[in-house]
This record gives structure tokens, C-alpha cells and sequence, in this order.
């Protein structure tokens, strides 16, 4: 790409710093970093906080299946694929792939402090916590509906986005369901309903 003015990054595109189908986000709270998962040529894409391009980008082959995008401890990227999730340094560096017994593609993950993966994919009910290593389901949050983004807080909260009615006719609320760090079976907190 050489034109100036269809080169931007920002702009929808294949070249360094474009983004065609941006399908999942993720930033690194230690430095603002953002990865950014494009759908349509299968790669991550990091920025900084500002919008730069760094010049990062990662790449690899279960990435097809899925499209989650998470940062985890020590600055590590990881993205969920087919049936996997690979981890990747923060400068695209690939440092491990953790299969996920049972799971298509990977649809919501989050990754805790301590390396924990919370995971929800074709294949797989509800939303699975695991291992590092992908050892698990630990326990299994029965969320109901189509979990889809996952996210967690400071306090080990879990935030579920339920959009099985997003897609329904006349379209519904997104739900937002929250858990508490350990309690798998019961919801605390709120259930909230937000429109895209």
C-alpha cells in the first residue's frame, strides 16, 4: 500500500495498521496498549494508547476459529482460536498454544491474574474456568443464553454479555450478567440491559 490517503492506519484495509473487520479488543492496562483482532485477515494488530501503529502484529494458524483477544499477566497477549488459545509476548512473540478440550471456536475470553483462562466457545455450555494450561472446566458459570464477551474486574468479577437476543426479530437487549470470583452458581450483583 503506497497512497497516502488509503494507507491510514485506522482505515479499513489489509496494510500494516489497518483493521478490515474488527472482531475483538483487548488493553493492556499497564501501558494502554491496544490489540485489536481483525476478523476478515486473521491477525492482531497492537497500537498504542495514542493510536500509533507499533508495528506488531501476530499471526497464527487455529486463529480462524475464533476472535477474542485478551491481555493477561505480565503484559502476555492471548487469542482465542479453533478449539485453542495461543499466547503471544507483548512484542508478538509466540510463546505457548493451550488446547481446550472440547471447544470449537473460541466466542468470549478473559485471563486473570494468576493465569486463569475463562472461557466460552462452540461446543462448550455456560462459560468454563481453566488452568493455564487449559487443565479445567475448574467450575462452569451456566450463563444463560449466548455468552459472548467476557471481561473481568479488579475484584475477580466476572462480566458476561448475553446476545442471544440481539439477533432475534424485533431484536432484544444485550444482556450483562455479573458473578462473583468464586461463586460459580449464583449471580451477585446485576443484571443490566444495554442496546448496541
Amino acid at each position: 500500500c503506497t497512497v497516502a490517503t488509503s494507507c491510514r492506519v485506522g482505515l479499513a484495509g489489509s496494510a500494516a495498521g489497518q483493521v478490515e473487520r474488527p472482531a475483538g479488543v483487548a488493553v493492556d492496562p499497564s501501558s494502554g496498549d491496544v490489540y485489536v483482532f481483525d476478523k476478515d485477515h486473521v491477525r492482531v494488530e497492537k497500537f498504542e494508547a495514542a493510536g500509533s501503529f507499533t508495528g506488531v502484529e501476530f499471526k497464527a494458524g487455529s486463529f480462524t476459529g475464533g476472535s477474542f483477544v485478551a491481555v493477561g499477566p505480565g503484559g502476555n497477549v492471548y487469542v482465542g482460536g479453533n478449539g485453542a488459545v495461543e499466547v503471544f509476548s507483548p512484542t508478538g512473540v509466540p510463546k505457548s498454544t493451550i488446547p481446550i478440550s472440547g471447544a470449537g471456536g473460541v466466542s468470549g475470553l478473559a485471563v486473570d491474574a494468576g493465569g486463569d483462562l475463562y472461557i466460552t466457545a462452540v461446543g462448550l455450555s455456560g462459560v468454563g474456568k481453566y488452568k493455564p494450561d487449559g487443565t479445567g472446566p475448574l467450575y462452569k458459570v451456566d450463563a444463560a443464553g449466548e455468552p459472548a464477551e467476557l471481561t473481568l474486574d479488579a475484584a475477580g468479577n466476572l462480566y458476561v454479555a448475553d446476545v442471544s437476543g440481539y439477533f432475534s426479530s424485533p431484536k432484544q437487549p444485550v444482556r450483562y450478567l455479573e458473578y462473583g470470583p468464586r461463586s460459580e452458581e449464583r449471580r451477585v450483583g446485576k443484571e443490566c440491559r444495554s442496546r448496541w
